[in-house]
């Protein structure tokens, strides 16, 4: 698989077209900032599509997210709280750009729908508390969720603003205890770039006399 996977890198790093095109394939990397209600993070994400027409690709998408929340710090006394949280996801996705053909800026609005595998875990900790989370024994959450998202792409550059759609999941302790429910939703904002499908400013047709 791994070999496979490393010769589609290969073969779409070599061949080139002279425009963005229907009926190519294309493979994109991002990474960003991941940024739940009172938390943050980074995140991570790669996608394979293939262009149905000039201005619209569909394909799927593989992430992982991991982030801290609700943090509270007490300094005077030694201890502090928070949750952490991690996810991996398989979406199917589809992005619309508008674009002409005329420029390399193609700024475009696109969603998914996947699931979601997700671990939410509560931390309370002091100068005196000696844990151990055992995750050998950590069966995750999973669920179907969503995104909708708007960006532009320039040249082989991809910037994005994502708004995650995941439903609540179980909430758990140190003891991997259920302790409640968490929210998943977030807002992230993504940079990479993608190889294959082209470039967006198409040639000019050739005259002949």
């Amino acid at each position: 698989m791994k070999k496979l996977f490393l010769l589609l890198l290969a073969t779409l790093a070599v061949y080139t077209l002279d425009a963005q095109e229907q009926g190519e394939l294309r493979v994109g990397f991002n990474a960003g900032l991941a940024i739940p209600y009172h938390g943050r993070g980074l995140s991570a994400d790669m996608d394979i599509r293939y262009n149905i027409t000039d201005n619209f690709n569909a394909g799927v998408k593989a992430g992982l997210a991991a982030m801290i929340r609700e943090i509270n710090d007490d300094y005077l006394n030694f201890n502090a709280s928070g949750m952490g949280s991690i996810n991996t996801s398989a979406l199917i996705t589809g992005d619309y750009y508008l674009n002409k053909g005329t420029s390399n800026f193609a700024p475009f609005i696109g969603g998914g729908l996947g699931c979601f595998s997700l671990i939410n875990i509560y931390i309370s900790a002091s100068q005196q508390d000696d844990f151990n989370i055992n995750m050998n024994e950590f069966n995750p959450d999973f669920t179907f969720g969503g995104l909708v998202r708007g960006g532009f792409e320039l040249s082989k550059l991809r910037v994005a603003l994502e708004f995650y759609l995941i439903p609540y999941t179980t909430l758990y302790d140190v003891n991997l205890e259920d302790i409640g429910r968490a929210a998943n939703s977030y807002v992230n904002l993504s940079v990479g770039f993608y190889i294959g499908g082209g470039s967006w400013r198409k040639k000019p047709a050739t005259k002949f006399r």
